[in-house]
């Protein structure tokens, strides 16, 4: 292989890497941002479901109204996916539910109070 051969296949290599650590330098920047920002409003999860006036109807861990079922142990009974379904629809696994619907929420909103039911 001559010099010029030589010199257009490393411009065309490095040419290539630059593009893919291009790539996976943004991809990791976005999922490095998902996961902070997932993080900060789990933690947030007794702040939403207080500020969501949740415990208004419904008791935890001995606090909270009694109008609605206790959720203390609902994390043993029920999947986190099944919470956050319930938070967004009640109806669609009771159709005569009396809870309001939280579609307003955001996923992490609702999960973050479906972490805070679990703990």
């Amino acid at each position: 292989m001559s010099y010029y051969d030589t010199t257009i296949y490393w411009h065309a290599y490095t040419k290539m890497n630059r593009t893919k650590i291009i790539y996976i330098t943004a991809v990791s920047a976005i999922l490095a941002i998902f996961i902070l920002s997932s993080l900060q409003v789990v933690s947030q999860g007794k702040e939403i479901f207080l500020s969501e006036g949740c415990a208004d109807c419904h008791s935890f861990k001995g606090h909270g109204g009694e109008t609605a079922p206790d959720l203390t142990a609902v994390g043993e009974r029920r999947s986190t996916l099944w919470i956050m379904s319930q938070i967004k629809d009640p109806k669609s696994h009771n159709p005569d539910s009396r809870m309001p619907e939280f579609g307003h929420l955001s996923m992490f909103e609702r999960y973050a109070i479906a972490h805070y039911l679990k703990g």
